[in-house]
């Protein structure tokens, strides 16, 4: 809808100043420019839909291949692996299905709305019509807003040389993350942030390594340093939902609730299928006294993915605090059955009277 907004904005500023004839040359050019950067929105929503369809097929046929290989018996696993890879697969798929028919209801409730809303109704549109071209004179003034290419540095190398030099330097970066990785996995975490930090040094802008450095700081229990690590990766890509999420769970063991929200919701807005977002923002509203809220994330995290004990767990706690015991004994035993570890408080906590 907003899409659709800015691009009827955008329409109707073209044609108003179209329509006065003493308006300036130089805002006819503006807003021409800002029409064509609301169509090339509209191009870019339309491409990440085609690309989101892609990834979900491409992820449907690696799942379905494996669980065909398992059926013919093309694995040397032991028969009582193979089923529990099966039965994980035949999850994985549910799951995959049941996302299919959330969108596609979606869509279709946003259709059935949109017979009563003009604006809802043109977003539809938008969203289902073809994908919209920019014409010549657009794509020369978006070429004209991107002017960055036209500065020549007097000290450019030739391409050979800095793709050799750019390689190099990414062999040794390669090595001495490897080696981090090799001391965070045995446990000397201090060597490891110190090799992490001299990746830093030589390529401030390597987000795995700011990652890596982030997990390592929490390990050794300063969440400050974490914070400022995350934020550091998710200034550098301001679309990557893994930083996002580690500096909203970052911020929370610092203490920041009301930050952490924040960040996390933004996780959940770039990955709306990651289960630990969920998680980690159901803690949070728990901690802030918003049960009910902690309920509803606990519960989308189990629709995300389905396999992790957490949110089982999580819910086993809520439904004790309220005294809905059977629920709770629901929750724990499932939460047991993915892994948890037994918790005998609770267990006496939510036995049968």
């Amino acid at each position: 809808m907003g899409l659709a907004k800015n691009l009827r904005e955008a329409n109707d500023k073209v044609k108003h100043l179209n329509e006065d004839n003493n308006a300036a040359k130089d805002d006819i050019t503006d807003a021409l420019r800002d029409l064509a950067i609301a169509k090339s929105q509209i191009i870019k929503l339309h491409q990440e839909k085609r690309d989101q369809d892609d990834r979900l097929k491409t992820l449907e046929t690696r799942l379905k291949n494996e669980q065909s290989a398992l059926a013919q018996g093309k694995t040397s696993a032991d028969p009582a692996e193979v089923e529990i890879l099966r039965d994980i697969i035949q999850r994985q798929l549910r799951v995959q299905e049941r996302r299919r028919q959330a969108r596609d209801l979606m869509i279709a409730a946003a259709k059935e709305l949109s017979t009563k809303d003009e604006k809802l109704a043109e977003a539809v549109k938008l969203f289902d019509s073809q994908e919209i071209q920019l014409t010549p004179d657009e794509q020369r003034l978006l070429a004209d807003k991107n002017v960055d290419g036209e500065f020549i540095s007097p000290f450019a190398q030739d391409r050979s040389t800095v793709g050799k030099n750019t390689t190099e330097l990414n062999q040794d970066i390669a090595v001495f993350e490897r080696t981090a990785e090799k001391a965070f996995v045995s446990g000397r975490l201090m060597p490891a942030r110190e090799l992490l930090q001299m990746v830093l040094e030589e390529h401030p802008g390597r987000i795995s390594a700011l990652c890596k450095l982030g997990i390592v700081n929490l390990k050794l229990d300063d969440p400050n340093s974490a914070v400022d690590t995350f934020r550091r990766a998710g200034e550098l890509d301001s679309n990557n939902p893994y930083a996002r999420r580690m500096l909203g769970y970052s911020l929370m063991r610092s203490g920041d609730l009301t930050s952490a929200e924040t960040q996390l919701k933004d996780a959940i807005n770039l990955a709306p299928d990651d289960a630990k977002s969920y998680t980690a923002l159901g803690t949070i509203t728990y901690r802030l006294g918003r049960y009910g809220e902690a309920e509803s994330y606990f519960k989308s995290a189990i629709s995300a993915d389905p396999m992790p004990s957490e949110p089982h767990f999580n819910l086993a706690l809520l439904c004790a605090r309220d005294k809905r015991f059977e629920l709770a004994r629901t929750h724990y035993q499932k939460a047991l059955e993915l892994g948890a570890v037994p918790d005998p408080k609770l267990e006496q906590r939510i036995a049968q009277p």
